[in-house]
Protein backbone atom coordinates (compact mmCIF):
# COMPACT_ATOMS: atom_id res chain seq x y z
CA UNK A 1 0.00 0.00 0.00
CA UNK A 2 2.78 2.41 0.95
CA UNK A 3 4.53 1.62 -2.32
CA UNK A 4 1.37 2.55 -4.27
CA UNK A 5 1.05 5.83 -2.37
CA UNK A 6 4.64 6.80 -3.02
CA UNK A 7 4.26 5.92 -6.72
CA UNK A 8 1.14 8.09 -6.88
CA UNK A 9 2.98 10.92 -5.11
CA UNK A 10 5.83 10.72 -7.64
CA UNK A 11 3.29 10.81 -10.49
CA UNK A 12 1.48 13.78 -8.93
CA UNK A 13 4.74 15.68 -8.40
CA UNK A 14 5.92 14.99 -11.97
CA UNK A 15 2.56 16.03 -13.39
CA UNK A 16 2.45 19.19 -11.28
CA UNK A 17 5.84 20.19 -12.69
CA UNK A 18 4.62 19.55 -16.25
CA UNK A 19 1.44 21.56 -15.72
CA UNK A 20 3.32 24.40 -14.03
CA UNK A 21 5.71 24.53 -16.99
CA UNK A 22 2.71 24.85 -19.33
CA UNK A 23 1.27 27.58 -17.10
CA UNK A 24 4.50 29.58 -17.15
CA UNK A 25 4.98 29.12 -20.89
CA UNK A 26 1.44 30.29 -21.56
CA UNK A 27 1.63 33.19 -19.10
CA UNK A 28 4.92 34.40 -20.59
CA UNK A 29 3.69 34.31 -24.18
CA UNK A 30 4.64 37.61 -25.81
CA UNK A 31 1.10 38.21 -27.07
CA UNK A 32 0.14 39.29 -23.54
CA UNK A 33 2.88 41.89 -23.30
CA UNK A 34 2.44 43.24 -26.83
CA UNK A 35 -1.12 42.87 -28.10
CA UNK A 36 -2.86 42.69 -24.68
CA UNK A 37 -0.59 45.37 -23.12
CA UNK A 38 0.10 43.51 -19.87
CA UNK A 39 3.02 45.30 -18.16
CA UNK A 40 6.21 43.34 -18.92
CA UNK A 41 7.39 43.60 -15.32
CA UNK A 42 7.83 41.17 -12.44
CA UNK A 43 4.34 42.13 -11.24
CA UNK A 44 2.82 41.72 -14.70
CA UNK A 45 4.38 38.29 -15.16
CA UNK A 46 3.31 37.24 -11.65
CA UNK A 47 -0.26 38.35 -12.44
CA UNK A 48 -0.32 36.29 -15.63
CA UNK A 49 1.08 33.20 -13.88
CA UNK A 50 -1.55 33.69 -11.17
CA UNK A 51 -4.30 33.95 -13.79
CA UNK A 52 -3.18 30.71 -15.44
CA UNK A 53 -2.86 29.04 -12.03
CA UNK A 54 -6.48 30.05 -11.46
CA UNK A 55 -7.53 28.23 -14.65
CA UNK A 56 -5.70 25.07 -13.56
CA UNK A 57 -6.63 25.07 -9.88
CA UNK A 58 -10.25 25.97 -10.59
CA UNK A 59 -10.52 23.00 -12.98
CA UNK A 60 -8.85 20.59 -10.58
CA UNK A 61 -11.08 21.73 -7.72
CA UNK A 62 -14.13 21.17 -9.93
CA UNK A 63 -13.27 17.48 -10.36
CA UNK A 64 -13.90 16.79 -6.63
CA UNK A 65 -11.74 13.69 -6.37
CA UNK A 66 -8.70 12.81 -4.28
CA UNK A 67 -6.18 12.77 -7.15
CA UNK A 68 -6.99 16.29 -8.43
CA UNK A 69 -6.92 17.56 -4.84
CA UNK A 70 -3.40 16.17 -4.36
CA UNK A 71 -2.39 17.56 -7.75
CA UNK A 72 -3.74 21.01 -6.82
CA UNK A 73 -1.64 21.06 -3.67
CA UNK A 74 1.46 19.83 -5.50
CA UNK A 75 0.96 22.47 -8.20
CA UNK A 76 0.57 25.21 -5.60
CA UNK A 77 3.68 23.99 -3.75
CA UNK A 78 5.69 23.80 -6.97
CA UNK A 79 4.71 27.35 -7.93
CA UNK A 80 5.83 28.84 -4.64
CA UNK A 81 9.08 26.86 -4.62
CA UNK A 82 9.72 28.33 -8.07
CA UNK A 83 8.87 31.83 -6.82
CA UNK A 84 11.27 31.37 -3.88
CA UNK A 85 14.01 30.24 -6.28
CA UNK A 86 13.33 33.17 -8.61
CA UNK A 87 13.58 35.68 -5.78
CA UNK A 88 16.90 34.23 -4.65
CA UNK A 89 18.24 34.22 -8.23
CA UNK A 90 17.23 37.87 -8.64
CA UNK A 91 19.37 38.80 -5.65
CA UNK A 92 16.88 38.93 -2.79
CA UNK A 93 18.77 37.85 0.32
CA UNK A 94 17.83 35.07 2.71
CA UNK A 95 16.36 37.54 5.20
CA UNK A 96 14.24 39.30 2.55
CA UNK A 97 12.77 36.21 0.89
CA UNK A 98 10.15 35.44 3.59
CA UNK A 99 8.82 39.02 3.45
CA UNK A 100 8.54 38.87 -0.36
CA UNK A 101 6.98 35.40 -0.23
CA UNK A 102 4.38 36.56 2.28
CA UNK A 103 3.43 39.48 0.03
CA UNK A 104 3.27 37.18 -3.01
CA UNK A 105 1.14 34.65 -1.13
CA UNK A 106 -1.30 37.37 -0.05
CA UNK A 107 -1.47 38.71 -3.60
CA UNK A 108 -1.98 35.24 -5.01
CA UNK A 109 -4.74 34.38 -2.53
CA UNK A 110 -6.52 37.70 -3.09
CA UNK A 111 -6.42 37.31 -6.86
CA UNK A 112 -7.60 33.70 -6.71
CA UNK A 113 -10.51 34.75 -4.51
CA UNK A 114 -11.50 37.58 -6.89
CA UNK A 115 -11.30 35.37 -9.99
CA UNK A 116 -13.42 32.72 -8.25
CA UNK A 117 -15.92 35.36 -7.20
CA UNK A 118 -16.21 37.02 -10.63
CA UNK A 119 -15.60 34.31 -13.27
CA UNK A 120 -19.33 33.92 -14.00
CA UNK A 121 -20.07 37.66 -14.36
CA UNK A 122 -18.42 39.27 -17.40
CA UNK A 123 -18.68 42.84 -16.05
CA UNK A 124 -17.21 41.97 -12.66
CA UNK A 125 -14.56 39.78 -14.28
CA UNK A 126 -13.52 42.65 -16.55
CA UNK A 127 -13.09 44.91 -13.50
CA UNK A 128 -11.07 42.18 -11.79
CA UNK A 129 -8.81 41.80 -14.84
CA UNK A 130 -8.29 45.58 -15.03
CA UNK A 131 -7.42 45.67 -11.33
CA UNK A 132 -5.24 42.56 -11.21
CA UNK A 133 -3.58 42.31 -14.60
CA UNK A 134 -3.34 46.00 -15.41
CA UNK A 135 -2.94 47.34 -11.89
CA UNK A 136 -5.95 49.61 -12.38
CA UNK A 137 -4.16 51.56 -15.13
CA UNK A 138 -6.07 52.99 -18.06
CA UNK A 139 -5.94 50.54 -20.95
CA UNK A 140 -8.05 50.84 -24.08
CA UNK A 141 -11.47 49.24 -23.92
CA UNK A 142 -10.64 47.24 -27.04
CA UNK A 143 -7.56 45.74 -25.36
CA UNK A 144 -9.29 44.91 -22.08
CA UNK A 145 -12.22 43.36 -23.94
CA UNK A 146 -9.82 41.18 -25.96
CA UNK A 147 -8.20 40.08 -22.71
CA UNK A 148 -11.61 39.34 -21.19
CA UNK A 149 -12.59 37.20 -24.20
CA UNK A 150 -9.28 35.36 -23.97
CA UNK A 151 -9.78 34.67 -20.24
CA UNK A 152 -13.28 33.34 -20.86
CA UNK A 153 -12.06 31.14 -23.75
CA UNK A 154 -9.16 29.70 -21.68
CA UNK A 155 -11.49 29.04 -18.75
CA UNK A 156 -14.00 27.26 -21.01
CA UNK A 157 -11.30 25.14 -22.69
CA UNK A 158 -9.68 24.06 -19.43
CA UNK A 159 -13.05 23.23 -17.89
CA UNK A 160 -13.61 20.73 -20.69
CA UNK A 161 -10.47 18.82 -19.65
CA UNK A 162 -11.22 15.44 -18.09
CA UNK A 163 -9.33 13.75 -15.29
CA UNK A 164 -8.06 11.18 -17.80
CA UNK A 165 -6.75 14.02 -20.01
CA UNK A 166 -5.00 15.56 -17.03
CA UNK A 167 -3.41 12.29 -15.91
CA UNK A 168 -2.11 11.67 -19.44
CA UNK A 169 -0.55 15.13 -19.62
CA UNK A 170 -3.18 16.65 -21.92
CA UNK A 171 -3.73 19.75 -19.83
CA UNK A 172 -3.27 22.34 -22.53
CA UNK A 173 -4.10 26.00 -22.84
CA UNK A 174 -5.16 27.92 -25.94
CA UNK A 175 -1.98 29.95 -25.77
CA UNK A 176 0.99 27.66 -25.30
CA UNK A 177 4.68 28.22 -25.78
Amino acid sequence: MLKLLSKENRQVNKLSEEIYTKIVNSARNQIFYTEYKVPDTNDGRFDMITLYMFFALNRLRGLKERYPEKLSQALFDFMFKDMDRSLRESGVGDLGVPKHMKRMMQGFNGRMHKYNETIDDKDLLLKTIINNVYGGEEISEDTTNKMLEHVLAEHKKINETTLEDIKSGNFDFIIGE
